[in-house]
């Protein structure tokens, strides 16, 4: 048996409060505010493309960038933009996506 450590990627809001969730949109916990250091992620439905693509996007990100994150979202895979606790806005994916 093989035990694998749960790594959290952010928060998402639903009905029922918030559940932090990993990569894979498996919930860790259900905190009763945004843990420091998580981010709030509006990506549709954990099964969703645009999920998979910010949580892909959060795991891949450098550790003095990830804890400057604040917010995260994605329409589409090609879409994932993504907010800075200083302010600033990065929007990663394909040139047509960014308007």
């Amino acid at each position: 048996m093989r035990i694998v450590e749960r790594t959290p990627v952010g928060v998402v809001q639903t009905d029922d409060g918030l559940e932090l969730v990993d990569a894979a949109g498996v919930v860790i916990d259900r905190p009763a505010e945004r843990p420091e250091g998580e981010p709030l992620i509006e990506a549709g439905p954990i099964s969703s493309a645009g999920f998979r693509a910010a949580a892909a996007v959060i795991r891949s990100l450098p550790p003095e960038v990830r804890t400057q994150l604040v917010h995260a979202s994605a329409q589409t895979a090609d879409d994932v933009r993504l907010e800075l606790a200083g302010g600033a806005s990065v929007v990663w994916g394909v040139p047509s996506s960014r308007r």
